[in-house]
This record gives structure tokens, sequence and C-alpha cells, in this order.
């Protein structure tokens, strides 16, 4: 075993990058999934859509955003700086998973991480658990070091698509300084990971929000981010 911290390098490149960013706008704190409605088909569908990305001066946020997902990605292959927590069925507070009496009457889950030698959440993705305390639909936001949202990842898994025997979807939104949608992209595909048309499948479509900052989404979702003792390294075996 040995300690790996992350190098300088990448350090550097999130400090020249993130010195840009600033917010300014402010974002309607509504309640986030309300109303699932259903997607018939020859409907237009909006989730479905994928947008270019136009300016190629917007090319180093997209990177930025892409090598934060690797470093979150790396994190759950290691299992290492994820905290969770737990909203249980019937409770209206957010807590430590480990405090949870019932781990089968989970209404959400939730996953944080932060920013390397940093207090300012990095990742925060929400669950939400169906009957059979599956997730349904998941909800990732990346922010960077100032608190701004720069990727926003939706997810959803279904049996009753009509086109195969378990379906995915799977989007990513990439945002500028100014919360400017500057690209996205869309995946639909089976257990197999072959790719669906979305034509030909019936999905759920629900209501959801994407909050601008970090201090916006754990204001409207009430999460408490003090509940854990932060590590500040990565064990990664040889």
């Amino acid at each position: 075993m040995k300690l790996i911290k992350l190098s300088v390098l990448f350090l550097l490149s999130l400090f020249l990058t993130l010195n840009s960013y600033s917010q300014v706008d402010s974002l309607d704190n509504s309640n986030v999934y309300i109303d699932e409605y259903e997607l018939s088909k020859g409907e237009e569908d909006e989730e479905s859509l994928e947008i270019e990305l136009k300016n190629k001066d917007d090319e180093g946020l997209i990177s930025f955003a892409q090598g934060l997902l690797d470093y979150i990605n790396i994190l759950k292959e290691k299992d290492s700086l994820i905290y969770y927590f737990v909203k249980p069925i019937g409770r209206e507070e957010i807590i430590n998973r480990d405090e949870n009496p019932n781990p089968l009457n989970i209404e959400r889950k939730y996953e944080l991480v932060f920013h390397p030698n940093s207090s300012k959440p990095m990742f925060v993705r929400e669950m939400v658990m169906n009957e059979n305390q599956a997730w349904d639909f998941s909800y990732g936001s990346l922010f960077d070091t100032i608190g701004n949202l720069v990727m926003f990842i939706r997810e959803y898994n279904t049996f009753y698509s009509q086109c195969a025997e378990l379906a995915f979807e799977h989007s990513e939104y990439f945002y500028n300084k100014d919360f400017e949608l500057i690209k996205k992209t869309y995946q639909a595909y089976d257990q197999n990971h072959n790719p669906l048309e979305i034509d030909d499948c019936w999905m759920d479509r629900e209501y959801y929000s994407k909050y601008k900052t970090i201090d916006e989404l754990l204001s409207s979702v009430k999460l408490n981010i003090n509940l854990f003792e932060k590590e500040t390294e990565i064990q990664i075996e040889e």
C-alpha cells in the first residue's frame, strides 16, 4: 500500500481554469422531482436532443469538466473519499448512511465528493429509489472549486421501455461561467450496451432542476455536508 496524492499539474490546471468563473444569476429553488410524465411516440423529446459545441473557446471547459468526471470515476473504482447519505421514507432529514437502521426503507440516496484538500464539494449525486430499492433516476452535479456548476449528468433505467429488456439513458450537460448550456450529449442503450433508437422506446420523463451553484443545491436538498470527517488522501494498492 502507498499513499498517492493528486498531482501538482492537476491542481494547477484546476486553479488556472477556475479563476475565470463567476456567478451572478439566481435560480428558482422549487422542489426538484415532481409530476412524472411519460413520453409518447411522436412527441418531441428535449431530453434526447444533442447539442454540439459551437465556440471553440469553450473546449477547455469541456476538458476541465471531463477531467473532474474522470477523477470521480477513479474514486468510485477505489471506493475512496466518497461520502454516503440517505433519506429514509417518511423522514424529512438526510442522514449518514451508517446511521440508517433500515437499509430497505430509503427514498433517496446521495453521494458526495469534496475537492482535494478543500471543504468545497466537487460532486453530488442524487438517486431516486423505487419500491424495490433500486434507483430509477440519477442526477449528478459537478462543481468547480468556486462552487459553480460545470457539468450535469442525468441517468435513467427501466424494464418497461418496450424496446429492450432493460433500457438505459445517459445525458451530459456542460455549462460555461454564465450558466449557459454549451454542449449536451445523449445515449440510449440496452443491458448489453447496444444503442437504442429513442423513437422505438417508451421512456418516463420527469421534472428536475439543475442548480447553478453548490450552495443552491445543498440549500434545496437540505444536505448537511458536515456529517463526516473528511479524508485527504487516496489509498491505492499496488
